[in-house]
């Protein structure tokens, strides 16, 4: 995930409140003709602010993606428009997915200490964030292991129990006692007691804009449904 990483990212709480709101509201005009324009619109607010690579790499992935399912959308319904409507609600998915893969976790747990949330709260997010990129390192490394030994990877149970599910399972207990004791070693407490920031993420005017930006563009976009109309 550290590929999809900016330098600069938007304030962590918006990055996740937005790709919730904008989802929202673009599900709410997909079926209607400025739908297209919303997609163009987000595409350029992230381009503005820095988030083209990100922005590249999630096109690759979902265009195809979206293509792929308006096609069987197509064979399964016959109406074109229909297909192009769920083709662009993937499409959207994927836009909406942006601003939060590439916030670093770090930086999310410092916005969430400096607004003084519960410790466990940010501790606990942070851990579940990390948790998915290194579970799928595992089991990539052990798929590897398995074809180096000459093991075929099928839908055999026994297989599957023997050459990869203990594996992985001994790997996370591994990984979860290094966890502990790193968490021991750093003095991490669950009780509210006074903590110091290493590099507090603020709000910025920056942050203010983007945030305008967005709701303008949304809001925009739901008026001129109910115009349409």
């Amino acid at each position: 995930m550290e590929r999809f990483y900016v330098a600069r990212p938007i304030y962590p709480p918006l990055c996740i409140l937005f790709s919730f709101v904008m989802l929202l509201g673009g599900l709410l005009v997909s079926g209607r003709g400025v739908f297209p324009f919303l997609l163009i619109a987000m595409a350029l607010i992230y381009l503005a602010f820095g988030y083209g690579w990100v922005l590249l790499k999630c096109l690759c992935v979902f265009v195809p993606l979206g293509l792929l399912v308006g096609f069987i959308s197509y064979l399964l319904t016959g109406q074109e428009t229909a297909a192009w409507q769920m083709a662009g609600r993937i499409l959207l998915l994927g836009l909406c997915a942006v601003p939060t893969i590439s916030m670093p976790p770090i930086f999310l747990t410092r916005s969430l200490a400096g607004l003084h949330c519960p410790r466990a709260l940010t501790l606990g997010m942070l851990v579940t964030i990390r948790f998915f990129p290194i579970l799928i390192r595992e089991m990539r490394h052990i798929l590897e292991a398995m074809r180096t030994r000459g093991v075929r990877v099928t839908m055999n149970p026994l297989v599957l129990y023997r050459a990869f599910l203990i594996p992985l399972t001994m790997r996370l207990v591994g990984i979860s006692e290094i966890l502990s004791l790193s968490i021991e070693t750093r003095a991490f407490d669950l009780h509210e007691a006074e903590q110091t920031i290493y590099r507090p993420v603020r709000f910025t005017i920056r942050d203010g804009v983007f945030c305008t930006l967005l709701i303008v563009c949304v809001a925009g976009m739901i008026a001129g449904v109910v115009v349409w109309k």
